[in-house]
Formats: C-alpha cells, structure tokens, sequence
C-alpha cells in the first residue's frame, strides 16, 4: 500500500515539474515572439484592401459581426507600439481608417436591426444608409492612398525600436 502511494505522489509530483517547466518555456516563447515581432507594410495595406473589396463583394453588404472582426484586427495593429517603425504609416491617416471602420460598424448595426424591425421605409434608416455609404466611400478613398511617414521619422523610430530590442534581448537573456 505505501509502494503504491509512493509511486502515486512521485507520478504527480513529476507530472508537476513538467508542467511547470512548460508553461515556463510558453512564456519564453512568447516574450521573444513579443520582441522579434515586425508587422510588416503589405500586411495592414493589403488587409485593408481585403476589407473593401469583401465590404461591396457582388453589391451586398456584410453583417456587422464581419465589421466586428475588422475593426478588432485594426484594432491590434494600430495597439502595435512599434507601428510606424515597422510600417512607415503614418499613424494618425491609420486613426482615421479604424475610427472609420467603427463607425461602419456602428451604421451597419443600425441598418441591421431597421431591417429586422421592418422599419427600411423610416427617414432615419435611409439616412443611416447614406452615412454607411459616404463612410465606405472615404474609406477606401483613404485605403487607396495611405500616408506614410517621412524617411527621418521612420529612422528615428526604428532606432528607438532597436534600443528596445537590445534591451529586452539583454533583460531576458535572449540570444540572437
């Protein structure tokens, strides 16, 4: 009986260890992922692409969970700390776009419960269509031409962005 219980505490306990040091090892990953990660220039531009080309796909619109899902992924590149270094984009026409998108979203929101509620004979549910249409215009008038930062503020960027790095490579002995 104690050989058992022995054999059953030395098990777990193992089992433990091995856990433990995964989760360790997870967290390692992902702060070197953290700080050797670039989000690259075609990556935003063609994913914005992407957006207004699926938004007016065959004249229809997308229902505003699809919006949703934009706007959160919009959402994490502009949370990038290092957007302009890794883009050269400038940050405030990427405002623009995402703050854009949220309102599509918002206006697809209200189009969509008009419709649910037979209400698409209302002024306010035309109005509302043609705010969604005026914003889908000026966004993917601003998708087609993206402002990018000048050559110097890009520089400067990347170099803070390199100290960073040095500094977390040194702070979490993480080698090259």
């Amino acid at each position: 009986m104690h050989k058992i219980f022995h054999c059953l505490c030395l098990t777990i306990f193992a089992a433990t260890v091995i856990q433990a040091d995964s989760a360790a090892d997870k967290e390692r990953e992902r702060l070197i992922l953290k700080v050797n990660y670039v989000l690259e220039q075609t990556t935003v531009l063609e994913y914005l692409k992407k957006c207004v080309s699926e938004i007016r796909k065959d004249g229809k619109t997308l229902p505003a969970a699809k919006y949703s899902s934009y706007l959160n992924v919009l959402n994490a590149y502009s949370q990038n700390r290092w957007f302009v270094a890794d883009t050269g984009l400038s940050e405030k026409w990427f405002s623009d776009v995402r703050k854009l998108m949220e309102y599509m979203h918002k206006t697809r929101d209200i189009i969509e419960t008009a419709i649910h509620n037979h209400q698409t004979g209302s002024a306010k549910y035309k109005q509302t269509v043609e705010y969604f249409n005026a914003a889908f215009t000026r966004f993917a008038e601003l998708v087609k031409k993206p402002v990018r930062v000048s050559a110097k503020v890009r520089q400067q960027a990347g170099q803070q962005k390199l100290l960073w790095r040095k500094a977390m490579k040194k702070k979490y002995n993480i080698k090259p």
